[in-house]
């Protein structure tokens, strides 16, 4: 936990990182015990529960929905998750909300999530991350519906790009970026979270318009609303940031900002890291290579 909290937070001393760990640790702790907590829930109790949640931001809620475009609510594995999509399930007014995740042989919390979802609210949809569950999403999105997603989990068969996050490139999947591409539809930041005085509160951020993301190419344009995505993210966690689960692998899921080469070996060694990552794409070898060269870093072979 102290290295992946140094990577984020360089400028902090040994012992301000051995508090905020421990802080982390105690506090995602508690928020995996109250996510458990709901699944030991009779309906009542659970609606009740859910009921005591108090909404920040709602006006970025209202905002969205007063449009007729779809709506697609993403958060992190951050505090109390699950509240938050129970909270979305049962009160959230006026158009169907889908929920997209990994299927159980690959997400060991989808039975339990596929239980409290249909507990709270049994007219939800739930859909999972596989070729059928992506056709239905977009076609739910298109009829003008709502989709919520989990959107900083890497799973191993996916294509991932790097983002700029806590002044690293982290590894990140484009899912709500090809939803939002394929359907016009707003992207909401909603996170949900515990606060010092006990209550639990789910805050909306300002939504990201995908009519207001520009790129020339399809993938430019995925990757700039990725950015966007991941930027929320960051403001979210700074503002509170013992809440986020995965602390514990920040820094292998992520790689450092290169600094600018001293020298043309600095430079030869920078461009050997990059290849070395690159060398599963054969097609990014060859176009990383023709960059080399035309920049003399390396000798034409």
């Amino acid at each position: 936990m102290l290295d992946n909290l140094a990577a984020a937070y360089p400028s902090l001393s040994t012992a301000s990182l051995v508090l905020f760990a421990r802080q982390c640790l105690s506090d995602i702790k508690a928020d995996e015990v109250r996510q458990y907590r709901l699944q030991l829930l009779a309906r009542p109790l659970l609606l009740r529960e859910i009921a005591k949640m108090d909404v920040v931001g709602a006006e970025h809620l209202n905002r969205v929905y007063a449009d007729d475009r779809p709506v697609i609510f993403v958060t992190a594995h951050y505090g109390s998750f699950m509240l938050a999509a129970l909270k979305a399930a049962l009160e959230f007014p006026g158009r169907r909300l889908n929920f997209f995740y990994n299927p159980s042989e690959r997400n060991s919390y989808a039975a339990t999530s596929d239980s409290l979802l249909g507990l709270a609210n049994e007219s939800c949809g739930i859909l999972h991350n596989t070729p059928q569950g992506v056709m239905s999403a977009i076609r739910c999105l298109r009829r003008g519906e709502s989709l919520c997603i989990v959107a900083d989990q890497i799973t191993p068969e996916g294509d991932i790009v790097f983002v700029p996050f806590f002044g690293r490139f982290y590894g990140a999947m484009q899912g709500v970026a090809f939803f939002a591409r394929r359907s016009n539809a707003h992207v909401l930041p909603a996170f949900a979270r515990t606060r010092a005085d006990g209550r639990t509160i789910l805050e909306f951020h300002e939504p990201i318009d995908p009519m207001q993301i520009h790129g020339a190419l399809e993938e430019e344009w995925l990757y700039r609303m990725t950015c966007e995505v991941f930027a929320a993210f960051e403001r979210q966690i700074r503002n509170a940031p013992t809440h986020w689960r995965y602390w514990r692998s920040f820094k292998r899921s992520s790689l450092g900002s290169p600094l600018p080469p001293a020298s043309r070996e600095a430079a030869r060694s920078q461009v050997t890291v990059i290849q070395e990552l690159l060398t599963h794409d054969v097609s990014l070898c060859a176009d990383q290579k023709i960059w080399d060269t035309a920049n003399g870093i390396f000798d034409a072979r």
